[in-house]
């Protein structure tokens, strides 16, 4: 600065001074002896100009004088470039680097400490909180929620290649690739490793399509915690898309955006980049005369973007479809078998002892009992007592009813009274 204030100073000296001599000389007759020289005047003012403006003319700092410089100096005329976004060691280039001023440096680097203060969040931190969002609401809020005492069935699988549009179906006729059951234990995090991350999740009303769904997205959200060059998973419900029926790339800068409070510019750099884990939900639950539609815009958007993707959808709603779904492999979710319902009660202590006796006895019952949904209404509605009102020879839909109105009675019970907008009898005649 002080060394622009010096070249300024000489600029305006040589023009005061040249105008100065070129007043004396045409109007003081005690200067007539400098008359024969007045032509030297502007000649001195522009060399004066001249030796000013080389003097400003940036140069090429020498290399004793670039090593000298090791500390940081707080001068406007020091420039930096490429302030660390990833918290990680960076080294300065100082060499055909964009550069910025001291003013631009400060603020660059208070964005650095607040993410978010002035402009485009910082990707880093804004990654960190999309994971924060997802993991507190689909894992510790749905998934937990839906787990009683936190115990997670593990679900037999079939194997079902033959369920999606594979480009290589045609070729790959070999056992391996027919529809075959997977072995007891099988996770659907190992399934989704070996299928390349590519994955159609089958099943039953109420057969845990939703549960198997957030039990890979709980995984794969600490492998994106742990490793920052991991793809976000993130949770999205295809029911929303029928809305407007938007490209999918559209949609899912939309749904960041709305859902989980992402910046609409981060959200399409994220969409764009293929930075996204895709698990999308409820296929069935888009109307049916648009579900062709939705696969479509699928296929389309993985045709063009082949990021990690899994999908979630009823066995029904599916297979009446004209064009299946473009991806490695599906599974089909088997149903609980009793074996794995009586260790189930087992697990949970002897306040279902008697639950236990009436499903050894009730075939009906037992058939109830295979649908995950239906064995968790159970724990809540039969916990200490049982169904002691039931007739053996009852229907499957006099258990179910039964189940229904015992389950809603036993939540009206498990909350105050104050938080309930509708009676305990208007919700079982719903």
């Amino acid at each position: 600065m002080r060394r622009q204030i010096l070249i300024n100073a000489i600029l305006i000296s040589g023009i005061v001074f040249g105008c100065a001599l070129w007043v004396s000389l045409t109007v003081d007759t005690r200067l007539k002896a400098w008359q024969p020289y007045q032509w030297l005047t502007w000649p001195l003012a522009l060399l004066v100009t001249g030796i000013g403006i080389w003097l400003s003319l940036p140069r090429p700092k020498r290399e004793k004088d670039r090593d000298s410089e090791a500390d940081w100096r707080m001068d406007s005329n020091y420039v930096v470039s490429n302030l660390p976004e990833s918290g990680k060691n960076h080294t300065v280039n100082q060499t055909n680097q964009p550069t910025f001023s001291v003013g631009k440096m400060t603020r660059a680097f208070m964005n650095h400490l607040r993410p978010g203060a002035a402009g485009t969040p910082h990707p880093l931190a804004a990654r960190r909180r999309l994971l924060d969002n997802v993991a507190q609401f689909w894992v510790q809020g749905v998934l937990k929620g839906s787990l009683h005492n936190g115990l997670l069935l593990t679900l037999g699988m079939e194997e079902r290649p033959s369920d999606v549009g594979h480009p290589w179906t045609m070729v790959r006729q070999t056992p391996a690739y027919f529809d075959h059951l997977l072995p007891a234990g099988t996770t659907i995090s190992e399934v989704f490793q070996r299928q390349k991350q590519s994955l159609f999740i089958l099943g039953a009303p109420g057969g845990g399509k939703t549960t198997m769904l957030l039990e890979l997205a709980r995984e794969l959200l600490v492998r994106a915690q742990q490793d920052d060059t991991q793809p976000i998973p993130v949770v999205l419900n295809l029911s929303a898309w029928a809305v407007q029926q938007p490209t999918l790339e559209e949609w899912l800068v939309t749904e960041l955006h709305h859902k989980y409070y992402v910046d609409p510019q981060m959200a399409r750099t994220w969409v764009e980049g293929d930075a996204l884990l895709l698990l999308l939900d409820g296929l069935d639950e888009v109307p049916p005369m648009l579900r062709d539609a939705c696969v479509h815009a699928i296929n389309t958007f993985r045709n063009a973007h082949p990021v990690a993707c899994a999908v979630a959808s009823r066995l029904t709603a599916y297979e009446t479809l004209p064009q299946p779904l473009q991806l490695q492999s599906a599974v089909l979710l088997q149903p609980l078998t009793p074996d794995q319902v009586d260790k189930y009660f087992a697990r949970l202590g002897a306040g279902y002892s008697i639950l236990r006796i009436m499903l050894q006895k009730d075939p009906v019952l037992q058939e109830l009992a295979q649908s995950p949904l239906m064995l968790s209404m159970m724990t809540v509605a039969y916990w200490g007592t049982g169904p002691a009102t039931l007739d053996l020879q009852s229907s499957l839909p006099f258990h179910r009813q039964h189940l229904f109105d015992t389950y809603i009675k036993r939540m009206f019970q498990q909350s105050t009274a104050s938080n309930q907008p509708y009676t305990a009898l208007s919700l079982i005649h719903i």
